[in-house]
């Protein structure tokens, strides 16, 4: 049994120095782990995979996993990135996988251990720098994925279910969706698409596609100069009405007044 977690910021990370032991769980998201200390051990449904000091993990986005501490004291860093914090590497992120997700120490480049270090401390400052911390990920991502034994996803058992539907809805959120199109995609029935978002993502398939849609949105409205109507067409919804009304349903305020609100602060700040 797993749940799916949900990340409100762009970037999550953590330092820590004690015992941790989280429960399997999925999210959409790529998840960097980084051991200083200790030993812990990182797993998934079908193996089993230890890390020690000096070590690196990288978990793929839709994995299956839980990760717990082996020894009394650990020091460690955890960050888990957004797709847009990761955009130049998602085409790998969501569609191939590893064998072994821990690169050894021996094999790590030396930079990795500051670069996690970096990003750790950038949450704590509101984002304000977004395009370099976009950097220090495809830094990292480009250094350790090199060294990673990568291939084409291709496990269709029914563990894997819930990843393959959040995999096509990240992928796809930008067209026309619906629970029968994804039913279709996935090979199920439409019962069991549902269930995914009701039992373990527990939110609904509408409000879930439409919440990736408005953050890309949001996106779109901070960083271009792009019409209203534009943004909202790309963002997959099929009119201005149905964006404005959504919008503001998930953020507070409409896509207008979220631009300019945008434009009063530090063109860099992310949220």
């Amino acid at each position: 049994m797993f749940f799916y977690e949900h990340f409100s910021t762009p970037l999550h990370t953590s330092r820590r120095n004690k015992h941790f032991d989280f429960p399997f769980h999925m999210h959409a998201l790529v998840e960097f782990i980084y051991v200083t200390s200790g030993e812990m051990q990182l797993g998934f449904p079908d193996a089993v995979f230890l890390l020690h000091p000096g070590d690196f993990a990288v978990v793929f986005p839709c994995q299956i996993h839980n990760l717990t501490t082996l020894t009394e004291k650990a020091d460690y860093t955890i960050a888990v990135c957004s797709k847009e914090l990761s955009a130049d590497f998602n085409d790998i992120l969501f569609n191939q996988s590893t064998i072994n997700p821990v690169i050894p120490a021996e094999m790590l480049p030396g930079d990795i251990r500051d670069l996690m270090y970096e990003l750790s401390s950038y949450e704590k400052k509101s984002l304000d720098n977004p395009r370099l911390i976009k950097s220090i990920i495809s830094l990292i991502l480009a250094r350790t994925l090199s060294l990673m034994n990568l291939d084409t996803r291709s496990d269709h058992s029914e563990s894997t279910l819930v990843a393959q539907a959040l995999n096509y809805v990240y992928t796809h959120f930008r067209e026309e969706l619906s629970l029968d199109t994804l039913a279709r995609e996935l090979g199920v029935s439409r019962y069991a698409v549902s269930r995914i978002f009701t039992s373990v993502v527990k939110v609904k398939f509408t409000l879930y596609v439409n919440s990736i849609r408005v953050d890309f949105a949001k996106q779109l409205l901070r960083n271009t100069s792009q019409s209203i109507l534009d943004i909202a067409l790309e963002s997959g919804f099929e009119t201005l009405r149905s964006f404005n009304r959504v919008f503001k349903s998930i953020t507070g305020s409409t896509p207008l007044s979220y631009r300019k609100a945008k434009l009063t602060v530090s063109p860099g700040t992310v949220s």
